[in-house]
This record gives structure tokens, C-alpha cells and sequence, in this order.
């Protein structure tokens, strides 16, 4: 189960306009606009020269130092990367499996040349399934392969026994992002209780707004999901009705589905029971041929997170055919694979995100690259990225930085008036506890066992998918891993992990804007150390 970060980039909003990247005092004047007064508006003072300098790329739909950040990581990657794909390397290394990913990922002609010949032995699969056992048996490779089929299985940490990993099944198999996309109507919208006149009138109109554009995306989705199976080979009328027969499973799988809101409550997604249990909690799933099928049939006991969907999902798959699920399953290994086909998948693929984010533009082709890359490999790319980016010296400045700024969260606990003398205790010793992780793990991610060819794009994401799934899984009923890394050392971001107690400050974060070795110490502080305060 991944671990629910405090995304940083939604302090985007805050002021950075007195902070420059790569000047060597850290600061960039030019990026105020002194004709606001900052006693009337503080943000466009701060911030108004920038923005009038940089609006927002087509292919983005949100822009702010988060991304001109992520921007210069990614050259510096790309550099990385385009070196060590032509070079030659020993076979295993880790250079030569960043390498021979990113040159896949980057050979076009090859691409367009195969089109969907490396799916066929995966559609062949699909196309194979004659029976329940056999439907519920791909489901579960394809699972594997990194196919959002029907729900998932992973592992996460036990709520309830912080020192254990436990297996866990979630709710899944839909393509739009959140269940409100399928459910959100016009006609459900009604003021929230206790909310008159013109404040319920405009929660009603806001509502409305959002259904509305939730309908915009349903229809698109449905044209696209009819396109996709065009380009796999079926009929242009067989993909349109096939489209909207997935639409009404997605459908029913997200009216199952517990909402984001009520999956922020633990015990609404915590029900640990064992293997015979669940079976019969979920009829019409079997539990343990699916255990036995993604290579752990040792596992007797797991947290099934959310039963009502599994109960739902069990009735779904002895009601639907089994032409609807073959069609359902190939839908999903089109969209898990289309931005690693050739062109007009990569296209297709673009014009439903388009729809979902507003943006206008493909991203240049290295950069998807190095975004699949990351994915697959890293912690391999992140070490090479620490090497050249984020030496000791800087690690060392950032760790004084952090120490400063918790000494000063204890003193603040210690005068607290709001806090009785027990909470106050139970919050210094909390804070006393809590791990300092900056820049990178000290033990690197080993990768020996993933192979990396220079074969096909699209195979080696699956091979990936192969590989991470089965470390996740590997996990389970093993201690913790207290000194693993939910973020890779380039990412722009950082995270406190409430379940470890540890604050992470991955080495992409600690570049200018927000750390510059160079820069004085006011500035530093006022950049990350205010990332940092805010964590703790």
C-alpha cells in the first residue's frame, strides 16, 4: 500500500519570488513586481515579475518553481541517461540498465516498426481465456505486468503493528482517476446541511460545474476507449459497443468503491482476515489459485481492504461474459501500454489526458522517457544523479539546517500554552524520535535481479512492473524495512511518513530554489527551511 504523502507541490503557492536558480546569493529581484504595494497584495508583489515571465507551458497544466525545478533535474538526467545509453557497459551494471532502458524508450523507427507485436503475447492470453479459472488466472498476470485489472494486491504496513508488512487487496480496475468521475451527476447536487441563501446556492452551482465537467470526461472516455481498441485491430462498430460495455463495468466497480474520503479513516480500510475467511467473505473470487498465480501461495492471511467491493466484484465476474471481460482486460493492457507504443497510441493516449488536465502539449519524448525511467529504475538513476548534483558538503549544510530548525519546533513545544504537560512531553519525545533522512538512502536499491535489453521499449516497462511487483510482494510477513525510501533521490518533493516517524528530503528538493549551497543562510532558510518546518 503506498504511503500517503503531504505533497509539497501545493506550496507552489507560497512566495518564492526573492529566490533565484543557480544565482550566488540566491536571490533574483527581478522576479518581484514593485508596483503592487505588499501591505495590499504580499503574493503578486512577491510573485508578480515571475509570473508575467513565465506562464504556463502547453504541455503543463500547472506551473511554479516545483516545475522549473523538476525541468533542470530532468537535464541533468537527460545527460546522465543519453551518456551511458552510448557507452558500452558491462552487462548488469547499472549503467548499462539505465542506458539500455532510456535507448529503447528513445528509438522511435523501432517503435513505429513493431506496433503492437510485443502485446501479442499477452493479447494472445487474453484471447485464450475460456472459463472462470482461466479468466481470473490472467487477470492475475497481467496484474503482474503492471495492468490495473480489476483491483490490487500489494503489501503495506501493519496499522495495527507498526513492526510488521501485511498483504492488503484495494479496489482498482477503473481508468478515470476517482469513482466521482463515473457517479458525479447534475441531479445529485444539493446544498450541504446547514447552508442557506446564496452560500448553498453557489455550493449547488459549484456542484453542478464539476458534474458537468465529469460528463465532458465520460463522453471522451468512451471515445477513447472505442479508439484504443481500433488500434489493437477490432471493428470501429465492435470497439463502440465494446467501449460502452466497459464503461458500465468501470461503472459498477466505482459505485462498489469506497470514496477518497472515506478511505482516509483506517478502520474503514483495515478488515486482516485469513485466506478461508476472505473466500468466503467474496464469493466467486478464488483466493488461493490467485495467490499460487501471482507466485506466493504461502500467504494465509491479508487485509482485505475494502469487502463491499470484493463482495460486488465476485457477483460481476460470473455476471458478466466472458467476451465483456476478455474485451475489459484488453482495454486495460492498452492503456497500461499505449505511452510505449508507436505513435498513434502515444497520441490517443495524450488526447484523454488532455481532456483530464487541461494540457495542450506532448511533453518532448526524453522527458516521458526519464518519467517511465524513473519508475522503473529509479534508485539506479538516482545514484548517478547524486554523484553529480549533490555532493557531502551539501549534505552536511542541509542536515545543520534541519537540526536548527527542530531545535527551534522544541523550544516552541516547550512554551506552548495550548498544550497540557502530558501532551507537550508525549510531543517533544516524538520529536526527539524522529529519523533524519536528507538526500538519499544510505543502502542504494539493489537491481541484479531486473533485466534491462535492448529489445523493446514497452517490454522492458513490463519487465519492470515484473520485478517491482515481486520486491513489494517479497515484503510480506517480514519485519519493516526501516531504511527504505518511498521517493527516489531526484524528486522534486519531500515527506514525513507519520507510520515511521522518519522526514525525507530526497536530493531533488535540495537544489536551488530551495537549497543553494552558495546562497546565505537567510535565504536557505526561508526556502527549505520552511519545507522542513512544515513536515515536522
Amino acid at each position: 500500500m503506498q504511503r500517503r504523502h503531504l505533497l509539497i507541490g501545493a506550496l507552489c503557492a507560497l512566495s518564492f519570488g526573492a529566490l533565484a536558480a543557480g544565482s550566488s546569493e540566491g536571490l533574483h529581484t527581478d522576479w518581484l513586481d514593485k508596483s503592487v504595494d505588499p501591505g495590499t497584495d504580499f503574493f503578486s508583489y512577491a510573485n508578480g515579475g515571475w509570473q508575467k515571465t513565465n506562464p504556463i507551458p502547453d504541455a503543463y497544466s500547472r506551473w511554479g518553481t516545483f516545475g522549473i525545478l523538476q525541468k533542470s533535474n530532468q537535464d541533468v538526467l537527460h545527460q546522465i541517461l543519453d551518456d551511458n545509453a552510448k557507452a558500452k557497459h558491462a552487462d548488469g551494471s547499472i549503467e548499462q540498465k539505465v542506458g539500455d532502458f532510456y535507448a529503447t524508450g528513445m528509438d522511435e523507427a523501432a517503435i513505429e516498426k513493431a506496433g503492437i507485436a510485443p502485446l501479442k503475447s499477452e493479447l494472445d492470453g487474453i484471447a485464450a481465456i475460456k472459463d472462470q479459472a482461466s479468466l481470473q488466472k490472467e487477470m492475475a498476470h497481467l496484474q503482474v505486468i503492471g495492468v490495473d485489472a480489476m483491483f490490487g494486491f500489494g503489501q503495506q504496513q501493519d496499522f495495527k503493528d507498526s513492526s510488521k508488512v501485511i498483504g492488503a487487496a484495494f479496489q482498482g480496475g477503473i481508468g478515470l482517476p476517482d469513482r466521482d468521475y463515473y457517479l458525479k451527476t447534475a441531479d445529485k447536487c444539493a446544498a450541504p446541511a446547514a447552508t442557506t441563501g446564496a452560500a448553498a446556492q453557489s455550493a449547488v452551482d459549484a456542484c453542478k460545474a464539476q458534474a458537468d465537467k465529469y460528463g465532458k470526461v465520460r463522453d471522451a472516455y468512451v471515445a477513447h476507449i472505442a479508439a484504443m481498441l481500433q488500434l489493437l485491430g477490432d471493428p470501429s462498430t465492435k470497439a463502440a459497443a465494446e467501449s460502452k460495455t466497459i464503461m458500465a463495468m468501470e461503472t459498477r466497480l466505482a459505485q462498489a468503491a469506497i470514496s477518497r474520503i472515506d478511505a482516509r479513516t483506517p478502520q474503514n480500510i483495515y478488515h486482516p482476515m485469513s485466506v478461508k475467511d476472505i473466500s468466503a467473505a467474496t464469493p466467486g473470487i478464488d483466493w488461493n489459485s490467485y495467490l499460487t498465480d501471482i507466485g506466493h501461495p504461502e500467504i494465509q492471511d491479508f487485509n482485505l481492504a475494502t469487502p463491499d467491493f470484493f463482495k460486488a466484484l465476485g457477483g460481476e465476474l460470473s455476471k458478466d461474459s466472458l467476451d465483456d471481460w476478455k474485451a475489459y482486460l484488453r482495454w486495460h493492457l492498452a492503456d497500461a501500454s499505449a505511452p510505449y507504443l508507436s505513435k498513434g497510441f502515444v497520441d490517443e493516449d495524450f488526447k484523454m489526458k488532455s481532456a483530464l488536465t487541461g494540457a495542450k502539449e506532448l511533453l518532448p519524448r526524453w522527458q516521458r522517457v526519464i518519467s517511465t525511467e524513473d519508475g522503473a529504475l529509479g534508485f539506479a538513476m538516482g545514484k548517478l544523479f547524486v554523484q553529480k548534483k549533490f555532493p557531502a558538503s551539501s549534505r552536511q549544510q542541509v542536515v545543520d539546517i534541519l537540526h536548527a530548525i527542530r531545535g527551534a519546533l522544541n523550544d516552541d513545544l516547550a512554551t506552548l500554552s495550548w498544550m497540557s504537560p502530558d501532551t507537550r512531553k508525549a510531543a517533544q519525545v516524538k520529536l526527539g524520535q524522529m529519523e533524519e533522512r536528507i538526500g538519499y538512502p544510505d543502502k542504494w536499491r539493489d537491481y541484479s535481479k531486473l533485466e534491462v535489453k535492448r529489445d523493446s521499449y514497452v517490454q522492458n516497462v513490463m519487465r519492470a512492473n515484473v520485478f517491482l511487483t515481486e520486491r513489494d510482494l517479497a515484503k510480506i510477513g517480514k519485519p519493516v524495512d526501516k531504511s527504505e525510501w518511498d521517493m527516489t533521490p531526484q524528486t522534486v518533493n519531500a515527506y514525513y511518513d507519520p507510520s515511521m516517524n522518519n522526514i525525507n528530503f530526497p536530493a531533488g528538493i535540495l537544489q536551488p530554489p530551495f537549497f543553494d549551497p552558495n546562497a546565505p543562510a537567510a535565504v536557505n532558510f526561508g526556502a527549505v527551511g520552511f519545507v522542513m518546518g512544515h513536515e515536522m
